[in-house]
């Protein structure tokens, strides 16, 4: 790739300072910003986990089931309104008392009420 003596001469505003800057300058922050970038493509972050006993440690699913559990729905009306089998609503129950380290459902609907969250489904 040919660049011209005039394009590359031309001044450009610096999206960052605003400053007016030369094509030259402009292409060697847009190489810094490339290597800080693949540099940063080689880290390994850890993803943060919710402690547990943690409202956050639950899915968004595990959520929906909790606030209808709450609010004193059966595993079968829970299955009912998020159209899923009843197994599947025990399964996420038992996730539920798992992860808030909980000991049965009035628990942990306690939990969630403690925890702020909101209640009528």
């Amino acid at each position: 790739m040919e660049i011209g003596l005039y394009t590359f001469a031309e001044l450009y505003p610096d999206p960052q300072t605003g400053e007016t800057i030369s094509a030259e300058q402009r292409m060697r922050n847009l190489l810094e910003e490339v290597e800080l970038a693949d540099q940063l493509d080689h880290l390994q972050v850890a993803p943060i986990a919710a402690p547990e006993g943690d409202l956050l440690s639950l899915s968004p699913r595990e959520n929906d089931v909790l606030a209808m559990l709450a609010d004193g729905l059966t595993d079968r009306e829970i299955a009912n309104a998020l159209t899923i089998s009843p197994r599947t609503v025990e399964t996420h129950v038992s996730n539920i008392l798992h992860k808030l380290s909980v000991r049965n459902r009035a628990d942990a609907a306690q939990r969630y009420r403690q925890g702020g969250g909101p209640t009528g489904f």
